[in-house]
């Protein structure tokens, strides 16, 4: 049995940067997934990069126009999407961020980082 060329998405960084891309690909997971719940791009951009748009308002509009909530556990740095049907109040997971495997890797004498994560972690 051959192995899913699509089982694992490999991110290099350098070593140094590796909370700065570890963050960026959990940004880009959440905003991939806030978009296939029906959230415009638009709204995830200005919720992502306009300080004046608070937190408070963006889980308020999340829920109040999706019934979704995201919970983070600062633990073990996982994330968790649910959704909230109104009509049956019946709440479903929608997705699940984990934190990548940090393999640590030597080029051309530089410290590098391979980022991996699983494709049901970025669905």
């Amino acid at each position: 049995m051959s192995a899913n060329k699509f089982a694992i998405k490999t991110a290099t960084c350098e070593a140094s940067d590796i909370y700065k891309e570890i963050y960026k690909l959990e940004t880009e997971w959440l905003s991939g997934l806030l978009q296939r719940a029906g959230i415009p791009g638009l709204v995830i951009t200005k919720a992502l990069g306009d300080e004046s748009f608070s937190n408070e308002a963006w889980r308020n509009f999340l829920f109040d126009t999706k019934g979704i909530t995201i919970s983070k556990d600062l633990g073990d740095k996982s994330v968790e999407v649910f959704q909230i049907n109104f009509d049956t109040g019946k709440k479903v997971k929608i997705g699940q961020w984990k934190k990548p495997e940090i393999v640590r890797l030597t080029a051309d004498g530089r410290l590098k980082c391979e980022l991996h994560l699983k494709y049901w972690q970025i669905l």
